[in-house]
């Protein structure tokens, strides 16, 4: 089973804090393909694979709307057909790995869908700070997106997913098991723990 977790990402403090503290593992689950997520209006060509900062990079403005739904379907493209699950976080929360990957092993549902949970107006969705899907449902935010709405991208995604399956979206089991929250404050970076111990 292979997982491809993009990490949505842009330039500048907090940022910088954040993806050095991902940098630290983001890549030392050998089932796992993780990169950050960006977008640069000056490179040259759509995509740039910065494979040494595992970075990709993609032509367009950075903005919260729409660009952080803009770089996640333009990954989801390229990539879907390469992995059983996407996983989408944010700089700021960070994921136990081999736990994660533990507990997508026992997912055994084409349709997988799931995070913690938001509600905007009506509209259930999984928050962007971390959530999972699986590879048919990948396909199908990335084939019918439009990119150019004006909706928050994890409002936009769950409302997409609802429109065409139904609610099928699930809560996380126990995101203690495998997610932490980094927040930033004004004298330096420290981390909300939501699991008694990472090991």
């Amino acid at each position: 089973m292979k997982v491809l977790l993009l990490i949505i990402s842009s330039s500048g403090e907090p940022y910088d804090t954040f993806k050095e503290t991902w940098k630290g593992y983001m890549n030392s689950h050998e089932n796992i393909d993780s990169y950050f997520i960006e977008l640069d209006p000056d490179i040259g060509e759509e995509m740039i694979i910065d494979r040494r900062n595992s970075t990709i990079i993609f032509r367009g403005e950075e903005s919260i709307v729409p660009g952080c739904l803009l770089k996640t379907v333009l990954a989801m493209r390229k990539y879907v057909d390469k992995y059983d699950f996407i996983v989408r976080s944010n700089l700021s929360s960070l994921v136990h790995l081999p736990r994660l990957y533990k507990h997508l092993q026992k997912i055994d549902i084409p349709l997988y869908y799931a995070g913690v949970l938001g509600n905007h107006y009506g509209i259930i969705f999984a928050s962007g700070a971390l959530f999972i899907m699986s590879k048919e449902i990948a396909k199908y935010i990335a084939d019918h997106t439009d990119i150019t709405n004006t909706m928050f991208d994890d409002v936009y995604i769950g409302n997409l997913i609802t429109q065409k399956y139904g609610y099928i979206l699930l809560p996380l089991p126990d995101k203690k098991l495998f997610f932490i929250k980094l927040m930033f404050l004004m004298k330096g970076v420290f981390i909300i723990v939501l699991s008694p111990r990472i090991e």
